[in-house]
């Protein structure tokens, strides 16, 4: 049985959207099968992020991985002592469903 993973979406009848997110989300879930073998430059990205916030003189409680992809930044911040919540969002319910921890589909656009 697939844990439940909540959602977060929203549609108005005034969208000045740029991009189709149907669309985006269609290509997220396809993308999701065999991302692994291509994230390569998302977790590159993931591990520089990581090595910056250690320069930041600052704890971070609570994070929030907008875009999650298959958790890459949530593995990159895994030896932070200081982040005791991390939560990870995206668009596709697939990329999500590869990510650990708490997770989320949500359309990054429809957040207040």
């Amino acid at each position: 049985m697939k844990p439940h993973i909540p959602t977060v979406s929203q549609s108005s009848a005034h969208d000045s959207r740029i991009f189709d997110r149907e669309l985006v989300r269609v290509h997220r879930d396809r993308a999701a099968h065999n991302f692994h073998h291509h994230n390569f430059l998302v977790s590159e990205i993931a591990q520089r992020c990581a090595e910056r916030l250690t320069a930041v003189n600052r704890t971070f409680e609570r994070v929030l991985d907008l875009g999650c992809h298959c958790g890459e930044l949530a593995q990159a911040l895994r030896e932070r002592t200081d982040i005791t919540t991390l939560f990870q969002a995206d668009l596709s319910e697939k990329m999500v469903r590869k990510a650990q921890g708490i997770r989320v589909v949500a359309d990054e656009e429809a957040l207040p």
